[in-house]
């Protein structure tokens, strides 16, 4: 659990079905590190006929958000892709934001109780951001101005998981997931020399 889960990654919630937030007892079907709760973002499934799904957004100071996706379920075999850009110029001068985020999503039925599934990401993120805020002297002369070009993100994570899901009959049923991910993280701060 991260305290500040955005400095290192975050997915975009813009490709969920439904995010679950479990407390109590029903934390425990996601493992051991759900101290006080259990986050649970919820992609969603191949749909059964081809479907395809576009979604463009704008606005000013070169915002843009665009999201595809495409999905269809051939037999047993369900296959969903989506893909994802945003970008923008920030609120404030030298701030300006480029995400692409692609995933891969295969679903496969095995017989009558079985199912597996296999998931591919890739998120890169090229930012211009600063934490540093404007003394009441520099918001008076230009509100949007920010002295610290240099502060950059540059991020790329990959991550890819199977999961076996298997109905033992009545109530039961069990699921194994194995998972991995690699995610790199270059952040270039500019020191203050404001006083």
């Amino acid at each position: 659990v991260y305290g500040d889960n955005a400095t290192y990654y975050h997915p975009p919630v813009d490709r969920f079905e439904r995010i679950e937030v479990m407390k109590g007892g029903a934390q425990i079907a996601y493992g051991p590190q759900t101290i006080a709760g259990a986050v649970n973002y919820v992609t969603p499934r191949p749909p059964s006929t081809p479907s395809v799904s576009l979604t463009v957004l704008g606005g000013n100071r070169g915002y843009f958000n665009g999201h595809g996706t495409y999905g269809t379920t051939v037999g047993r075999t369900g296959l969903l892709f989506d893909y994802m850009r945003k970008q923008g110029d920030g609120s404030r001068d030298n701030l300006n934001f480029t995400l692409n985020d692609v995933t891969m999503k295969l679903v496969q039925g095995v017989g009558a109780s079985q199912t597996w599934t296999f998931r591919g990401n890739y998120y890169g993120e090229d930012s211009n951001v600063t934490y540093s805020g404007l003394r009441q002297d520099e918001f008076a002369a230009n509100p949007r101005a920010n002295v610290f070009s240099n502060d950059f993100f540059y991020a790329d994570r990959i991550g890819t998981s199977a999961t076996h899901a298997l109905a033992l009959g009545g109530n039961a049923a069990l699921t194994t997931n194995l998972y991995w991910s690699t995610f790199k993280r270059h952040w270039w701060r500019q020191s203050s020399n404001s006083a």
